[in-house]
């Protein structure tokens, strides 16, 4: 199945949130878009997952669960919006949202609150003036994760490898296509340890491939973020779909 048609509905629902809102420059404040939509939103630290919405006297809510990170209550209040607003998409494809399958719902409300928080106007123009510089595009998308903007580089790359590192174990590893990419291979293991090492970006190029790494580190964990591409990709942004 293609997304191009309904990522292209997705967009046209986020930027007619946006002009509603005159929300017209990053970052997007997931909280404050659900509450300036009339819905409810309330924390609840006894809930299992991150967030959960429902109608309270006919009225969509949205329930948080309380987390340190504000970037999860970000998502987790976006990926709800999703949820409520997937009618709305379904009629821009012409589905009938009460025949898609949960999975694809669950994909659809990650999608858009994707592009929610990173509308694709505003960050295709970002990355060209930008590159895929993890810290700046996380300067001006500061209620997106680190992941989450690697992750939505991979859209505009599909080709490219995204490693995320954990206490120096990879914990997550994928192309944008379905096959899995191979393990890492030396070149990234080596730019992952001078990385984890120095603290510093790190890149590395030869003939084949250019590696961009990003320590995201804290007092008690560091986590690197490696970019996997072709060799030469400095070519503009474009969408591949």
């Amino acid at each position: 199945m293609s997304w191009e048609p309904w990522d292209r509905a997705i967009d046209e629902q986020v930027e007619e949130i946006l002009s509603r809102l005159a929300i017209e420059e990053p970052p997007v404040d997931a909280l404050h878009v659900v509450r300036s939509l009339g819905c409810e939103l309330a924390f609840d630290a006894q809930q299992a997952g991150r967030a959960r919405q429902k109608l309270i006297a006919g009225q969509s809510a949205v329930l948080l669960k309380p987390d340190q990170r504000p970037e999860r209550l970000q998502w987790a209040t976006a990926h709800e919006l999703g949820e409520i607003v997937a009618w709305k998409i379904c009629e821009r494809v012409n589905e009938d949202m009460q025949e898609l399958p949960e999975t694809f719902r669950e994909q659809l409300a990650n999608r858009f609150a994707s592009r929610l928080l990173l509308p694709t106007e505003w960050f295709l123009a970002d990355l060209k003036i930008m590159g895929r510089d993890l810290f700046l595009l996380k300067e001006r998308y500061r209620t997106s994760s680190y992941e989450l903007i690697a992750r939505r580089l991979q859209e505009f790359r599909r080709e490219m490898i995204v490693t995320i590192i954990d206490q120096q174990e990879v914990t997550s590893r994928q192309n944008g296509y379905s096959r899995r990419p191979g393990p890492l291979i030396a070149e990234e293991r080596e730019a992952v340890r001078e990385c984890h090492q120095l603290g510093q970006p790190q890149t590395f190029e030869n003939e084949h491939l250019r590696l961009e790494v990003w320590p995201i580190h804290e007092p008690e964990w560091k986590r690197e973020i490696l970019l996997t591409l072709p060799a030469f990709s400095e070519e503009p942004f474009e969408p591949t779909v």
